[in-house]
C-alpha cells in the first residue's frame, strides 16, 4: 500500500497466494493477453484513401503513398480508387465519365470499413468525391484531411460542414505538417480507432 495516499499500488505483485492461485493467476494473464491481441490483429479493416492522382508529384500526394504502406503494416487492407477498375473495357469507358465516376466512388465508399479523404490544395479531383462523403452513413467513417487554404472556402461551406454535420472527422493541416509527418500520423491513429471500435463489436458478440 502507498502511506502517502491511502491507496494499494498497482504494481504491487500478488502475495499469499497458494501454488494453485498462482497457477490460475498465469494462466489468466496468458489468456487474457492473447486473447486481446488476437481480437486486435483479427479486426483488419478494408480502407480506401482518397487523394491526389497517382500520376501528380506534390508533398501531399507522396503522403497518400505512406499513408497506404503505414496502413499495411499495421495489418490492414488499403486501396487507390484508382485500382478498382475491373478490365471491362466497356463498362470502364461507360463509368469514366460524368455521373458514372461519382457512382464507382459512391460504391466504393459503401462498401469500405473506413475512408481517408486527402485534399491538396494544388489538385481539386477528390473536392468532387465530397459530396458523397455528406451521407451520413458515409460522414461516420470518413476522416477528411483539408489544407488550412480551404478554411471558409466555398469547398468548406458547401461540404465539409456537412460532413461535419454527420459525425465525420475533418482535420486542418498546414503545409509544415504534412513534411513533419503528422497528416500520417493523424491518418493512421484514426484507423486505428476504428479497428477498436470494430473489435469491440465482435467481442461483445462473441459466445
Amino acid at each position: 500500500m502507498d502511506q502517502r495516499q491511502g491507496t494499494h499500488s498497482i504494481k504491487a505483485l500478488p502475495r499469499g497466494l497458494s501454488v494453485a492461485a498462482q497457477e490460475r493467476r498465469l494462466r489468466f494473464l496468458t489468456d487474457y493477453k492473447q486473447s486481446l491481441h488476437d481480437i486486435l490483429q483479427s479486426a483488419a479493416l478494408a480502407v480506401l484513401i482518397w487523394g491526389p492522382a497517382l500520376d501528380i508529384d506534390t508533398p501531399v500526394a507522396k503522403k497518400r503513398w505512406e499513408i497506404r504502406a503505414k496502413l499495411e503494416e499495421n495489418g490492414h487492407f488499403s486501396i487507390f480508387s484508382e485500382e478498382l477498375d475491373d478490365g471491362n473495357d466497356h463498362l470502364d469507358h461507360i463509368l469514366a465519365q460524368g455521373k458514372g465516376l461519382l457512382l464507382k466512388a459512391l460504391q466504393q465508399a459503401k462498401h469500405a470499413d473506413f475512408l481517408i479523404l486527402l485534399l491538396d490544395k494544388s489538385a481539386g479531383g477528390v473536392i468532387a468525391e465530397l459530396t458523397i462523403c455528406e451521407r451520413r452513413d458515409i460522414a461516420a467513417k470518413v476522416f477528411v484531411l483539408v489544407p488550412e487554404i480551404f478554411r471558409n472556402t466555398f469547398v468548406h461551406r458547401a461540404a465539409i460542414v456537412t460532413i461535419e454535420g454527420g459525425n465525420g472527422a475533418v482535420y486542418w493541416y498546414t503545409d509544415d505538417e504534412v513534411t513533419s509527418c503528422n497528416v500520417l500520423t493523424m491518418a493512421v491513429q484514426r484507423v486505428e480507432q476504428r479497428r477498436l471500435l470494430y473489435a469491440y463489436e465482435r467481442a461483445m458478440v462473441e459466445r
